[in-house]
């Protein structure tokens, strides 16, 4: 007999996975101007397709060509449309060209109807107009996103804000005088310490086609913004104008080369993506490489397939993933998964070398990561004493780095869906590397959210609405996240899943201490005398806010940066973990569901799934 209680928290569940909304930090707008419009199959709709087509086909001649402008319908200037488009500095070509690419679609099925219209991603812009604006310095249309999140100390404080005025006063001036620059590119980041614990990072950019003057003006009169909603908390914010684009983190969002930040970048050395076919290797070169796939060399098998360590004839060291033939994953999936991960660079993802795909076999070749996962360290009773609390920390923030890229700071938005300590790769220097993308839903940046019937992933960490339901999000892969977060400070694994009855899984003890205020015992005991109590209570409290049962309660990996980054940052408490992702609920409770509604729950088809 299922009781009144549980039949109600059950509707509650489902009730709650289905209020999915928006996140506030995806970094995105569309402005169509609806004051003149034109018809369909028009001479101006022609001209503007032609425009649109030619900005995004520029991109293809490839020469590291960040801002265009043209127009089409050169006889008829009633008709005719004027357009560019324009990348930010520091993001590698092929992103860029990428982010114009969709740009183009997306502004064209949006703006159905308008003669003029601007669209913000967070690598690009793209603007069109019936009336000449090129080499105008204009503000008009505006975005403005800003993260209500904060110390309210630190954001009354004199030093906060004058650490920001500092770094736009400055940039102001440096992103007007880099059109000096052989670039040509007005674009300047530069960095200022707020307080004892908290960094500003800034970034600033003109379109190239305006003066100095014009540039330096557009810089200060954006960032004047910032002040208007000081009161408010923004610990971080962007103001978006047509002509220029100002943004300010705590943390550091712009790409970079070298270990220390530079005051500017004019766009100078970065890496470059060449196609998918330059990076395909022949099967002969594989097979040597790893001795024909031979027991010796193989290192790991994951839900696709054996993993092999390989040495090439330059005696570079790979790591060689050859997917199964019997696998579920087809070539789609293997197409996305090369796609995806050539185009990524970031210090916290494994990176992709190349590809074969040859006589039936599916092979990624990644670089080669000597320390294996972090599920290695974390649950071997003799590896997991190398794991000190500081290097446990290091972990943390670096895993929470690569999401956070995936999630914001790449132009689509990428959902791992299956974030696990196995997919995390521990380097030489201990740095966390997250691996495993053929998993991966890319989605359209203004898509926050998307369903499948297809479940894959790792029991006991789906988070509930997509083990449930197939509802997936970022605030999955928050969810993911806070489990490998607890699990990394207490050395346990969480050993909730659908095949178990326990009680005494890894969040429900993590949430008794919290209501007991006990978070110390959680701490693998291992670690003694070795941590700092305030790191590990703040990350304890970060892994509870994650793994929360609605999605809408649990952080951004955006406000997790924040609250990792700015002992400053005061955090909300978390309510009580979702539980249910146990067979006790999830077996009986969807049974009861069922009988509640009087509808049969729909089946979800779990491919890729482990249990570990």
């Amino acid at each position: 007999m299922i009781s009144d209680i549980t039949k109600t928290r059950l509707v509650t569940i489902i009730i709650s996975t289905l209020m999915l909304t928006t996140s506030a930090s995806i970094f995105n707008n569309v402005t169509c101007i609806s004051n003149k419009t034109f018809t369909p199959n028009s001479t101006f709709h022609l001209n503007l397709n032609t425009l649109l087509s030619t900005l995004s086909s520029k991109l293809l001649s490839g020469n590291n060509i960040r801002f265009f402008k043209t127009f089409s319908g050169e006889n008829d200037h009633s008709n005719t449309v004027y357009g560019l488009f324009m990348c930010r500095g520091d993001v590698p070509f092929p992103l860029c060209k990428e982010c114009v690419g969709f740009a183009t679609q997306t502004i064209a099925s949006t703006c159905i109807a308008s003669k003029e219209a601007i669209i913000w991603y967070n690598e690009c812009l793209l603007r069109y107009s019936y009336r000449f604006f090129f080499s105008i310095m204009e503000e008009w249309p505006r975005h403005q996103i800003k993260i209500p999140l904060g110390d309210p100390l630190l954001l009354q404080s004199n030093e906060f804000y004058t650490a920001l005025g500092s770094i736009f006063s400055e940039l102001a001036n440096e992103a007007a005088l880099s059109l000096q620059g052989s670039s040509s590119e007005q674009f300047a980041v530069k960095q200022a310490n707020a307080s004892a614990t908290t960094t500003l990072y800034g970034l600033a950019q003109c379109t190239p086609d305006l003066s100095i003057t014009n540039c330096r003006r557009c810089v200060t009169d954006a960032a004047a913004e910032f002040s208007k909603s000081c009161c408010g908390g923004s610990i971080g914010e962007s103001v978006l104008f047509p002509s220029c684009i100002v943004r300010y983190e705590t943390y550091p969002f712009y790409q970079h080369s070298g270990t220390s930040l530079p005051t500017i970048i004019n766009a100078g050395p970065e890496i470059e993506i060449c196609s998918v076919e330059s990076l395909e290797f022949d099967l002969a070169t594989i097979e040597v490489a790893t001795n024909k796939f031979s027991d010796e060399r193989r290192i790991g098998k994951g839900g696709y397939g054996q993993v092999y360590k390989g040495i090439l004839r330059d005696g570079e060291e790979i790591a060689v993933k050859r997917l199964s033939k019997k696998s579920g994953q087809g070539g789609e999936e293997y197409k996305n998964e090369v796609l995806l991960i050539a185009k990524l660079q970031h210090r916290n993802l494994v990176r992709l070398i190349g590809f074969c795909h040859e006589q039936h076999e599916k092979i990624l070749i990644y670089e080669y990561v000597p320390n294996k996962s972090l599920d290695h360290f974390l649950f071997d009773s003799l590896k997991e004493r190398q794991l000190t609390w500081p290097e446990r920390y290091k972990i943390i923030k670096g895993i929470a780095r690569g999401i956070l890229y995936l999630h914001e700071d790449s132009r689509l938005m990428i959902i791992h869906r299956d974030l696990k300590p196995s997919n995390v790769l521990i380097d030489s220097d201990m740095n966390p590397k997250i691996s495993d993308f053929g998993m991966a839903r890319m989605v359209a940046i203004d898509q926050i959210q998307g369903a499948t019937n297809r479940v894959v992933g790792t029991f006991g960490y789906m988070s509930p609405e997509y083990a449930m339901h197939g509802q997936f999000s970022v605030k999955s892969d928050v969810f993911s996240f806070g489990v490998m977060v607890l699990e990394i400070i207490s050395g346990k694994k969480n050993s909730c899943s659908f095949d178990s009855r326990r009680v005494d899984d890894l969040l429900s003890y993590a949430w008794n201490k919290w209501k007991d205020e006990l978070l110390l015992d959680l701490l693998d005991p291992i670690l003694q005398e070795s941590y700092t109590q305030n790191e590990v209570e703040r990350c304890v409290q970060i892994g509870l806010l994650c793994v929360q049962e609605h999605p809408d309660d649990r952080p951004t990996m955006g406000m997790v940066a924040s609250y990792l980054n700015n002992v400053s940052v005061e955090m909300p408490n978390p309510v009580e973990p979702a539980f249910f992702i146990c067979n006790d609920v999830y077996g009986s409770g969807v049974l009861v569901l069922q009988v509640i509604s009087g509808k049969k729950n729909k089946p979800l088809h779990v491919s890729g799934y482990t249990e570990e």
